[in-house]
């Protein structure tokens, strides 16, 4: 919570009481400086907040009335979307993204059926095996991440291991779709002919 010189005591990191006359002033003007930057900060998120809604509704009443038109199912349209200016130099890109999630029972008996076919029968010829499985199980911040695991499937038709197929069995079991997430890009037409996104981010800019 932003403080302000008119309270009597601030509270610090610990939770204690700190009479305003002994706070710095150097502290006063950096509490002053955040707070301001934090209102902005707000006023943008609430902004970003109502561009989404307003895509949102633009490419569902886009899809809606182009169906209306040609008497084409909705159905017709899940999944990603790019929706054109008259002369094709803006477009609206939406991306679906379905959210996966793996059930924990069975996807460590995939773990540990791949650990025992990679302890008897990787050797120097095939051990890049080993780097794929190790590498689709690490975790960042304890979680998985789901592209890399399921990108294991791939190799189900190479490796004809019974417990590499069985492995591949509870992964397929694992698998728990959790809905989706829309993803939208606004792009614009350079001069050099090349499409440019629009950044919305701070980290992009």
């Amino acid at each position: 919570m932003i403080q302000n010189k008119k309270q009597e005591h601030w509270i610090d990191e610990q939770g204690r009481k700190c009479p305003v006359k002994y706070v710095s002033k150097f502290d006063k003007q950096k509490e002053s400086e955040l707070g301001k930057i934090l209102k902005e900060a707000n006023f943008l998120n609430a902004r970003l907040a109502a561009l989404k809604a307003n895509l949102t509704s633009f490419v569902e009443d886009t899809v809606k009335n182009y169906a209306d038109k040609n008497k084409i199912k909705m159905e017709t349209w899940k999944g990603n979307l790019t929706i054109s200016s008259f002369d094709g130099s803006v477009k609206i890109e939406l991306n679906a993204a379905a959210r996966v999630e793996f059930d924990d029972l069975a996807i460590k008996a995939c773990k540990g059926l791949l650990d025992e076919f990679l302890s008897e029968n990787i050797d120097a010829k095939n051990a890049f095996i080993s780097e794929i499985v190790t590498d689709a199980f690490s975790t960042s911040r304890g979680k998985l991440d789901t592209k890399k695991v399921l990108s294991l499937l791939k190799y189900e038709s190479k490796i004809q291991d019974a417990k590499f197929q069985e492995a591949m069995r509870f992964l397929k079991e694992s698998i728990r779709n959790t809905g989706s997430k829309n993803f939208y890009r606004i792009s614009v037409k350079g001069s050099d002919n090349e499409f440019k996104a629009v950044k919305l981010d701070l980290t992009s800019l």
